[in-house]
């Protein structure tokens, strides 16, 4: 294979692709482990929950009261927002740890489903960059495989977590912007080169 004739826009698109399905088989392994690795960690989340509030607790009274203590005084109009701050964060981790159980059934299945996805999407990347045939074809189906379940997984997460859940898929849905763009790319450009290595 000659890669003097490999078009300019074939090399960015598999790069980037590559990129994107081998994040999307790890995001995968993760999330369909992220029951057990709750399971597992429960008590470290429980304990910096505690932590957390009682920091929030003692930066109230730092400011109430004369006492000693770690919390250096923080002046009265910053001092909610850093109340405020701990609090919401340990109101994440609150939310995170006592996800519904049928939230953490579905994501041991979406994490296999989006494991199998991004592995046909990595496989066609990868041809894509070979010159393979038939990779512009398996592309096209691969991409918006990724697009569609990513919107179906935000979309149950958001039905889940609420608003929290956009915090946590912001990854997913700039991978899926990309991959919009991706598509478009693949669509228009002109595949002409991908015929000269047929059988």
């Amino acid at each position: 294979m000659d890669t003097k004739k490999k078009p300019g826009w074939v090399t960015a698109v598999a790069i980037i692709a590559i990129v994107l399905s081998g994040f999307g088989v790890m995001g995968g392994i993760q999330e369909a482990l992220t029951p057990f690795m709750l399971d597992a960690q429960r008590a470290d989340y429980e304990l910096m929950i505690e932590e957390l509030n009682n920091i929030a607790v003692e930066v109230e009274q730092s400011n109430n009261v004369e006492q000693n203590t770690d919390i250096k005084q923080i002046p009265g109009p910053e001092q909610q927002q850093v109340v405020d701050m701990f609090k919401s964060f340990a109101g994440l981790l609150e939310k995170i740890l006592n996800m519904p159980e049928w939230y953490l059934n579905w994501l041991v299945l979406s994490g296999i489903i989006s494991i199998l996805i991004h592995g046909f999407y990595l496989f066609a990347s990868i041809w894509l960059m070979q010159l393979k045939p038939y990779a512009p074809r398996y592309l096209a189906i691969a991409l918006p495989l990724s697009i569609a379940f990513a919107l179906v997984r935000t979309t149950i997460a958001v039905q889940a977590l609420d608003s929290m859940a956009l915090l946590l898929m912001g990854g997913t849905l700039i991978a899926m912007s990309v991959e919009v763009v991706l598509l478009l790319v693949l669509i228009t450009k002109d595949k002409s080169a991908f015929k000269q290595f047929e059988a």
